[in-house]
């Protein structure tokens, strides 16, 4: 059980890498673990992949600033 909760959290560690939310100390962890680990580096290699696919398949809409403050007044009554 050791092991699956050690891997649980390397996934962990790595959204929070691409997410730019990990330490310092916690982002060397990472690092040093890949350098060392074939298989946490692919899986780190098919989240990056991943990710960089989204990113530039989708793109985020823009949203008018009528409509934003539209929204801050209607806020604002509550």
């Amino acid at each position: 059980m050791g092991n699956l909760d050690s891997f649980r959290s390397f996934e962990e560690n790595i959204s929070l890498y691409f997410d730019h939310a990990l330490s310092a100390k916690d982002e060397q962890q990472l690092f040093e673990r890949l350098d060392n680990d074939p298989s946490c580096c692919q899986k780190f290699e098919k989240e990056k992949s991943a990710r960089q696919f989204l990113k530039n398949k989708f793109q985020r809409s823009t949203v008018s600033n009528d409509m934003i403050e539209s929204i801050k007044k209607r806020l604002q009554t509550l």
